[in-house]
């Protein structure tokens, strides 16, 4: 078990697993803040109460039969700290960790280096959160974008979104990180009150309508992280 980062979506599974859990030293306090009990009860409300981006709709998505008492008092797990460069060997599989600072400071890749695919969470994508408590600046993000350019591998396997990209696309994301235009940015609620973000795409587009267009990227990102 491998977390990429500290975030509730990404390590409130942990508890479900005896064995050890991997996750960089830099969010191991994050993790076990975002899997407190309030968080984790908090999320089942939000499952509950889910809308629907088409109609507006509320759903219940929760499985049925699911534990909201084992899961609220879940936890996170077995925590054990691993960084840059150390290898998973899993007989024919290797897989390396990337340290991918930005998201969070603590956030890392996966590069599987048989497949030539680099699996980066959250650290890398095209609708990239910049604006939380625990994230780091744009120029942080910019140079590890840059730095993903310099790993040998040819596709990217992002966190939140079915599409496994080629490697290309970090051009987008640079270009829109070197370009990104705060005082014409779309303000943007986030799930933090009091934290107030703006949604910057790269040059040429021009609204959340463009998201499924060919070389769209966007940074949601703070003032106070410019």
């Amino acid at each position: 078990m491998v977390n990429s980062h500290g975030h509730l979506d990404h390590a409130c599974g942990n508890y479900q697993f005896s064995e050890e859990i991997y996750i960089h030293p830099d969010d191991i306090k994050l993790c076990r803040g975002s899997n407190a009990r309030d968080n984790r009860l908090r999320s089942i409300e939000h499952a509950k109460h889910t809308a629907d981006y088409a109609t507006g709709e509320e759903h219940n998505i929760l499985p049925e039969g699911f534990d909201e008492a084992a899961y609220a008092a879940g936890g996170c797990g077995n925590l054990v700290p691993v960084t840059e460069g150390h290898v998973f060997d899993l007989g024919g599989i290797t897989l390396r960790v990337a340290e991918l600072p930005g998201h969070t400071k603590g956030s890392i890749g996966l590069l599987y280096e048989e497949e030539r695919m680099l699996y980066a969470g959250d650290a890398l994508n095209g609708f990239l959160w910049l604006f939380l408590p625990e994230s780091l600046d744009l120029a942080t993000y910019t140079a590890t974008i840059k730095k993903a350019q310099g790993i040998d591998f040819d596709w990217l396997v992002m966190s939140h979104n079915p599409v496994i990209a080629e490697k290309a696309v970090l051009d987008d994301f640079l270009d829109c990180a070197t370009h990104v235009d705060y005082e014409h940015g779309i303000p943007y609620e986030g799930p933090i009150p009091g934290i107030s973000a703006r949604i910057c795409m790269r040059p040429g587009y021009r609204g959340m309508e463009d998201m499924a267009k060919p070389g769209f990227a966007s940074i949601v990102i703070s003032e106070e992280h410019l």
